[in-house]
């Protein structure tokens, strides 16, 4: 009887251990938290799982502390983040903040083959190459710049070209500092392109972003105050992202349902309430995301506290 229940508990553990890790997260590199130890143990035991299981990321591979000398003995080391992301080659959605993504413990993340990004990522310089396979499979992609609070970044020609090259592209999202002819380039460039979003910041941005006749397209949406860090969330979750509520906005206007000038282009985010009914109760798989806006140094510290992870 005892080598049968051994037998079936052990057959219900392989069936369920894939769902345990669908999300993995990185909430810093300070310290690592006794869920980062016991996947990076499971990884050395079972290599074969991650790659089939792992489907959503959130990386934060930043230092927060301003001590670099001081830091944990249990703080992520080059090697351990590298090693994760060789065994998660599957992730399809991932959540990127970080100033640097060409740092060599980063390079195995380049061997994904993503469908949805969300990256704050410093974009100077053209350190961002929209040719690379990495890119290639992409059909939802939000760009904004990690150094800035605004989370606006500036594209060269170049990235330009080669962003609106993305085959699989059909849903973009910008914040609304970028300026006025990047969109036009993007418009006229992109082809597959379904979506625009401009993610505002306040009213006003929404508005004058309205009211520019060069903009006006049946494609572009404006969202005021949204915060995409907690919309990635809301994906994982199973409720209505950013996404879904632009196509069902897009959608509308084909059918004349929206009217006006500026109605026809602003979103608003969903009410907190409509958010909790939309998204169902899921396993606690998340605490809290660190500010997703990079804050100056004197504010990091307290900051850090932050984690991203099951507790």
């Amino acid at each position: 009887m005892i080598p049968r229940f051994l037998c079936v508990v052990h057959r219900v553990l392989f069936w369920t251990e894939p769902v345990l890790y669908n999300m993995v997260a990185v909430g810093g590199r300070e310290q690592k938290t006794d869920v980062d130890i016991a996947i990076l143990r499971a990884i050395d035991t079972r290599a074969d799982l991650f790659p089939h299981s792992v489907r959503q990321m959130f990386l934060f591979p930043v230092h927060w502390s301003p001590y670099a000398s001081r830091q944990s003995k249990d703080a992520w080391s080059d090697r351990e983040l590298a090693k994760l992301l060789r065994a998660c080659m599957g992730v399809v959605n991932l959540l990127l903040l970080c100033s640097n993504p060409a740092t060599s413990c980063l390079l195995p993340m380049l061997e994904m083959r993503l469908k949805r990004l969300v990256m704050f990522v410093s974009v100077s310089d053209g350190a961002i190459d929209f040719s690379l396979p990495f890119f290639q499979n992409l059909s939802h992609l939000l760009l904004a710049d990690f150094d800035g609070r605004d989370g606006a970044l500036q594209l060269d020609r170049l990235q330009v070209h080669n962003l609106c090259r993305l085959p699989k592209l059909t849903h973009l999202a910008l914040f609304d500092g970028s300026p006025a002819h990047m969109f036009r380039d993007i418009f006229t460039g992109c082809k597959s392109l379904q979506a625009l979003l401009m993610l505002c910041t306040g009213g006003p941005a929404a508005k004058a972003l309205a009211k520019d006749v060069s903009l006006h397209n049946e494609r572009v949406v404006i969202l005021s105050d949204e915060n995409p860090r907690d919309d990635w969330y809301l994906t994982i979750r199973g409720g209505h992202d950013m996404w879904e509520r632009a196509d069902g906005f897009i959608s509308r206007k084909h059918k004349g349902e929206i009217n006006g000038s500026l109605n026809r282009y602003y979103l608003a985010p969903p009410e907190t309430s409509e958010t909790a009914t939309d998204a169902p109760a899921t396993p606690r798989v998340a605490a809290e995301l660190p500010p997703f806006y990079p804050p100056n140094w004197s504010e990091r510290y307290s900051i850090a506290l932050y984690s991203f992870t099951q507790r």
